[in-house]
């Protein structure tokens, strides 16, 4: 069943033809003809056909009148006109009331062929004064504005405080890569430090080689120049000095074949990879989230463990761990616990893994291969 509106515009229609122009005689819509307007009085603001305008022009001489060549001076005078967004030559005379929508009648063939209800705006505008809605317009307007003018006030204070999280964050960033260079620095101190150290070990030992090769090799020179500095006739003084000369060569020979048996001593320096890793799987410092204040629950960055952060002991326990079979004094290196209470320790000295009962009790044990570090729970039991 069509709507008042479809039949008024179909009662528009059949006025004198099934066209809808953008511009209608302005007489001849007063006695109920649909004729294109091809012209534009703008002293009266009515728009005139072919057959109208001689009436017109012969008793109103004195107005100026507009053709279609001017038909863009025809915008703002007279009726309202409103240019279509889709098709920006025609004109808005249409309303389809299933979608909601002002429109042209390029538009109806197009995308409102279907539409049942289908109006003229100027059948719907007759007594739009005395709607009631049209008379509270201003001050729903009004309380609209006011409304977005608070709205807009309380996003730009958002603005302002998004400005001072912003310097905050940014100081908190620049306050981490402080400590994270502060850290780098103290590793660095550290790892010259043992560099230092391992040089130095190094050098005492070379020093201990050079200075006994230094020593030998003075003491034989000495040896050989005295026997030079001897008369010839002293055979005992001279047999004395050859004698302790080959027993400081000997002496030098074996220096010489143990110095050879040695290695170079060298250093090298082996970079820890976890660092570069760690740096280069991370994609930044920290995550930034932003949130709305409706959200309850907002992702934040689980802070590091603090490392300075101390613990209070209430009680401490001894437990005896020995078994028959130990040979040394137990060296626990690791401890676990399976899901059914037990815990698993590991005696690095013994070799052996121990298990122990709610009561902390030896009750099993198993040897395994030497220099065992750790012991873990995977799965199961």
């Amino acid at each position: 069943m069509a709507s008042k509106h479809t039949k008024s515009f179909k009662d528009s229609m059949e006025m004198a033809s099934d066209l809808i122009y953008d511009f209608v005689c302005s007489p001849c819509q007063e006695d109920k003809l649909n004729t294109e307007a091809k012209y534009f009085c703008g002293d009266c603001s009515k728009y005139y056909c072919d057959k109208c305008l001689p009436f017109h022009s012969k008793i109103l001489k004195q107005h100026t009148v507009l053709g279609r060549r001017d038909v863009d001076k025809w915008l703002g005078q007279g009726d309202a006109l409103i240019l279509c967004d889709l098709h920006p030559q025609e004109v808005i005379k249409l309303l389809c009331e299933d979608h909601a929508e002002m429109c042209c009648h390029l538009c109806v063939s197009l995308n409102h062929r279907m539409c049942r209800s289908i109006s003229l705006i100027s059948d719907l505008a007759k007594g739009v004064y005395k709607m009631a809605d049209f008379k509270q317009l201003s001050s729903n307007v009004a309380k609209i504005t006011t409304s977005l003018n608070q709205e807009r006030e309380v996003r730009k204070k958002n603005q302002c405080s998004l400005k001072t999280s912003g310097k905050s964050m940014l100081t908190k960033i620049t306050d981490l890569r402080k400590s994270l260079n502060q850290l780098l620095d103290e590793l660095e101190k550290k790892t010259v430090k043992q560099m230092d150290s391992v040089l130095a070990d190094l050098d005492v030992t070379l020093q201990k080689d050079i200075d006994s090769c230094a020593l030998i090799h003075n003491q034989l020179n000495a040896l050989l120049n005295t026997i030079k500095a001897q008369a010839k006739d002293n055979e005992p003084s001279s047999y004395n000095d050859f004698w302790m000369c080959e027993e400081k060569m000997a002496e030098a020979n074996s220096l010489l074949q143990e110095m050879s048996t040695k290695p170079e001593l060298t250093a090298t320096f082996q970079s820890d990879t976890r660092v570069t890793q760690l740096l280069s799987n991370m994609h930044s410092l920290g995550k930034i989230q932003g949130y709305q204040e409706s959200k309850k629950i907002s992702e934040q960055i689980r802070p590091l463990p603090d490392k300075s952060r101390g613990f209070v002991v209430k009680n401490k326990s001894t437990f005896n761990v020995n078994i028959k079979q130990d040979t040394k004094t137990c060296d626990i290196m690791g401890i676990t616990e399976l899901p059914s209470g037990e815990i698993i320790l590991l005696d690095t000295s013994n070799k052996r893994v121990k298990v122990l009962n709610k009561e902390y009790k030896v009750i099993t044990q198993c040897d395994v291969l030497p220099k065992p570090e750790d012991i873990c729970h995977v799965t199961g039991n």
